[in-house]
């Protein structure tokens, strides 16, 4: 079993800031680190183009 401690600084880690999970598109995705006690930010996301590839693939060649 692990010490409180161990956790903290598990957490914490190499920068100093306590991590984090960033969700993309998803809120279900949220629903189990958030119950953890992890913080978390959703992203509102979806594919380019509403999911049509061609039309994705003329909006690419736009950029």
């Amino acid at each position: 079993m692990r010490r409180d401690d161990e956790y903290e600084q598990d957490v914490y880690g190499t920068f100093g800031v306590r991590a984090g999970v960033v969700v993309l598109g998803l809120e279900v995705l949220a629903e189990s680190p958030r119950a953890a006690g992890v913080p978390v930010v959703v992203v509102a996301w979806e594919p380019p183009a509403g999911g049509d590839e061609r039309l994705a693939r003329i909006v690419a060649g736009l950029l």
